[in-house]
């Protein structure tokens, strides 16, 4: 990394940035300036320069969008996800039911309760219940007997890593030596 740069046959020096978003980088590197040095910083992976960059062009050479096209687009995912949620909040009764009978098939008697707190819980939180099927089938290899390497396979191959393990841990008695055999092999 160099400490200094020469861009524009301007020379910058490289100066560090703690933290904070877009906005605030730019604002730092216009107090550098105003202080007598011209610096740059990496924010992201992109080098921002004091004096060059002001907040629309950092803003797009950093997300592709100008501050109000990337403010605009996060309200319209906000909007979105909001009304997912809403629509998800009102099929949690019917839903809780589905997943309960899904349970029934795949667990022992003993696990069913521990299911039905399971299910509460995770369609209730932010993921909207995405990690109660792959729970299950985390569940349904190892009450098969499969192999321990198995069922990791079949945890790579669902691509969620940690919260299926986290849900079956409790829905059958082998998830619990599965969950220490995840956890010294990811």
């Amino acid at each position: 990394m160099k400490d200094e740069l020469n861009k524009n046959e301007r020379v910058f020096r490289r100066v560090f940035f703690g933290s904070g978003d877009i906005e605030d980088a730019v604002n730092f590197l216009d107090k550098c300036l105003k202080q007598g040095t011209r610096a740059f910083i990496e924010f992201n992976g992109v080098e921002l320069y004091g004096g060059i960059d002001t907040v629309d062009t950092a803003y797009i050479r950093v997300t592709g969008k100008t501050r109000e096209q990337m403010k605009a687009a996060q309200a319209k995912q906000r909007k979105t996800y909001q009304e997912e949620y809403e629509a998800h909040q009102s099929q949690i009764p019917m839903l809780k039911m589905e997943w309960a009978k899904k349970g029934r098939e795949v667990l022992k008697p003993m696990y069913h309760e521990a299911w039905q707190k399971a299910v509460t819980i995770c369609l209730g939180d932010i993921y909207m219940g995405t990690e109660l099927e792959p729970a299950l089938q985390i569940a349904a290899a190892l009450n098969a007997e499969k192999p321990l390497s198995d069922v990791m396979e079949i945890v790579r191959q669902q691509g969620l890593w940690s919260r299926p393990v986290l849900v079956a841990r409790d829905i059958c008695a082998r998830c619990v030596e599965f969950a220490v055999y995840f956890s010294s092999n990811c």
